[in-house]
């Protein structure tokens, strides 16, 4: 019987991987929906990460945005699977406060709301649906690439907020891997493109 199956019941493995580098990312900028390139070295991580993905993945979701998309072409340069868009798992829209420092934002006082920023409630709902329909998928491995506050949502949300990005950032073109068998569950947080081969899938 194959391991993707665990006491009768199937098995969905996804791997989410946060986009390669901008430079946003390096100047602490939020970027939300507005479609800021990959920059060089971000280009580059992408490349190393493709260089260490040899496991079987039936196909990969990506977000439609550019920096998770490009991430996710190399990727495939390596695997040629089938890329699927899926915008519920772009990023959270920050409204007026996209481009802003994500450290003046966390100093606000009056309601992000206002600015026209997408509440955390919708945000995380579009997130649940999203993975609710990955559990209907058919037992296997898929990669998932998508943005930051995609992923440490989900973990929030699958840790009873014990996950935040305060204590778990995460790193550009890091694995997060959740699992599904009658529940979703985290498997692995943040693991590093060298390590892919010890990943547990």
């Amino acid at each position: 019987m194959s391991k993707l199956y665990f006491k009768g019941y199937k098995v969905v493995e996804l791997v989410f991987i946060r986009h390669g580098q901008t430079n946003w990312n390096l100047e602490g900028k939020l970027q939300g929906i507005i479609d800021i390139p990959l920059n060089d070295r971000g280009v580059e991580e992408a490349i190393l990460l493709s260089s260490k993905i040899d496991k079987e993945f039936k196909k990969i979701i990506s977000s439609p945005l550019d920096r998770a998309l490009k991430t996710a072409q190399i990727v495939n340069n390596n695997l040629n699977i089938p890329i699927e868009l899926e915008e519920r798992i772009m990023e959270r829209n920050f409204g007026e406060l996209a481009g802003q420092e994500a450290s003046f934002v966390k100093t606000m006082r009056e309601s992000t709301k206002d600015y026209g920023v997408e509440t955390i409630k919708d945000f995380t709902n579009k997130l649940l649906d999203f993975l609710g329909d990955c559990s209907k998928l058919e037992s296997g491995r898929y990669l998932v690439f998508t943005h930051g506050g995609v992923i440490i949502s989900l973990l929030s949300h699958l840790s009873s907020n014990k996950i935040n990005w305060e204590n778990t950032p995460i790193k550009n073109c890091s694995l997060t891997g959740l699992k599904y068998s009658q529940n979703w569950e985290i498997d692995f947080i943040n693991s590093h493109a060298l390590d892919i081969n010890k990943i547990s899938c």
